[in-house]
């Protein structure tokens, strides 16, 4: 698993030229409630008054373990939160800095 800050197209692409399957769980899909905003692409949704899903962090954690036991790369929201999380929990995890 790798946590990303922005430059996801990027690491997507260069994670899919080594492992053939890659995913990036976009945080907010988890942490706000997206009722009226389901059309409304990931990235024009960024800066927009959304309620905070009651679930988070819980629900993206779930969806975390989810995606590990189907997927080679997980790129995740990089917060020191989810580290804690991770070092709990014995999820590996690595930094991807550009």
């Amino acid at each position: 698993m790798v946590p990303t800050e922005g430059k996801i197209y990027y690491l997507h692409n260069f994670f899919e030229t080594l492992y053939s399957n890659v995913i990036d769980l976009e945080s907010s899909n988890f942490k706000h409630i997206n009722t009226n905003f389901e059309n409304v692409p990931v990235e024009a949704r960024k800066g927009t008054k959304r309620e905070v899903n009651s679930e988070w962090p819980k629900n993206y954690y779930k969806a975390i373990r989810m995606a590990l036991k189907e997927y080679d790369v997980v790129l995740v929201q990089l917060k020191p939160d989810h580290f804690d999380y991770f070092d709990k929990n014995n999820i590996k995890y690595s930094i991807a800095i550009l």
